[in-house]
């Protein structure tokens, strides 16, 4: 299936807890797809610039982040905006959900912060990169994991907001961090590497070579998914560190890769479109 309606590029996807997709977008709004039949279900139009990053919170709710500077938390069926979270000095780049009480965000201020949703108060700001932060994800305990355009990756104590290790190795800037199974997380960046990460030690273990990627995905079966800036999707087999799989049909850059339950691949391009995909076919 192909999902049309975003006059801009199609920047991030996010599966809602009933089951419909919810899309980001150069076009600074964000549509609400029902799957079942590629309908929109809702426009949400609020945003007065583009949409980076769309985040489902534990309770159902979506968050977005936005070049307007903020953060908006949305009821999805009704299209209401039930908290407009402000504090970062520049674009909001990335969310990430730590807990069921705090959400974090990276911005072109240099700065995480970390945002208790239950009253949209922000708790604590990290600081120590030097250029945006563009990718976080929540590690194991205390620990967050963020990617930047200063070719770092930071592991921060939530509790303390101090800075635990530097991971380097990346030569251009960490586009994208995921956590797979059996410990690992991985990064991605426009050096044509994935790094494979151990979590107990922070160490890199694996380096994917040959995929000039922006987006990642964990799929169900332990493989990952990468997104090209050429359009291209390639599914890795992580433990033999190769390719297995190369989908094509988008003509622009990939900016967004999500799994839908039944395991299912979707994809977001600055081509405008959305594309499901059966990894099974």
């Amino acid at each position: 299936m192909i999902l049309t309606g975003h006059t801009g590029g199609v920047t991030s996807l996010a599966v809602l807890s009933d089951g419909s997709l919810a899309s980001g977008s150069h076009d600074n709004t964000i549509r609400i797809w029902d799957l079942n039949n590629g309908h929109i279900k809702n426009s949400l139009l609020d945003h007065t610039a583009l949409i980076d990053f769309l985040e489902v919170l534990p309770d159902g709710t979506l968050a977005s982040a936005s070049f307007d500077n903020t953060i908006r938390i949305w009821n999805t069926t009704t299209g209401v905006i039930i908290r407009t979270l402000t504090g970062h000095s520049n674009y909001v780049r990335v969310l990430a959900v730590f807990s069921d009480d705090l959400l974090t965000s990276g911005s072109e201020d240099q700065t995480i912060c970390i945002w208790d949703v239950k009253n949209g108060l922000k708790i604590k700001t990290l600081t120590g990169h030097t250029k945006s932060v563009i990718s976080l994800v929540g590690l194991s305990n205390d620990s967050l994991a963020s990617g930047s355009f200063d070719k770092t990756i930071r592991i921060w104590s939530v509790n303390s907001g101090e800075t635990i290790r530097i991971l380097t190795g990346h030569t251009e800037v960490v586009y994208f961090l995921v956590v797979l199974n059996d410990g690992l997380f991985a990064s991605s960046s426009p050096d044509k590497s994935i790094r494979i990460w151990d979590v107990s030690n922070e160490q890199s273990v694996k380096t994917l070579i040959g995929h000039e990627s922006d987006a990642l995905a964990a799929l169900p079966n332990g493989f990952l998914a990468s997104g090209e800036f050429d359009g291209t999707i390639r599914i890795w087999d992580v433990g033999k560190e190769k390719t297995v799989k190369t989908l094509t049909g988008h003509t622009s850059g990939i900016m967004s890769i999500v799994v839908l339950p039944d395991g299912s691949l979707v994809s977001g391009s600055h081509d405008k479109t959305i594309r499901i995909w059966n990894l099974n076919s």
